[in-house]
């Protein structure tokens, strides 16, 4: 089953920053921004840059792929390494731009912040 975080911007919609979890064939559903495990932001999510919103984008696609995984204290995980996720993959992102990331590419990424460690 393969996994995408899909961000985009909807101005038409009235929803701005929108970032779902689309699982190939079954549904898809917007990503939870995770706030109880760190508030970086309530103005909602943002990439292309290192604020508080793309802070918590990185927390919550770290917190989702890994409990979805079922990694035990993934929350802990997810907020131990999401500012340095946030730096990798979150802040190139072009600002206005629409992206997709695999859930793959979420854990391949977080094994080269490992090895780097």
């Amino acid at each position: 089953m393969t996994v995408e975080y899909r961000g985009s911007y909807d101005e038409r919609g009235g929803r701005g920053v929108v970032v779902e979890i689309d699982v190939k064939s079954s549904h898809h559903s917007d990503l939870s921004e995770h706030v109880y495990l760190v508030t970086h932001t309530t103005s909602g999510f943002e990439w292309g840059n290192d604020s508080g919103g793309a802070l918590q984008l990185a927390l919550a696609i770290l917190s989702d792929t890994f409990s979805s995984i079922g990694l035990s204290a993934g929350e802990r995980l997810a907020v131990d390494l999401h500012q340095e996720y946030m730096l990798r993959a979150i802040k190139p992102l072009p600002k206005a731009a629409s992206w997709t990331f695999t859930r793959e590419e979420v854990l391949t990424e977080v094994v080269k912040m490992l090895a780097a460690a």
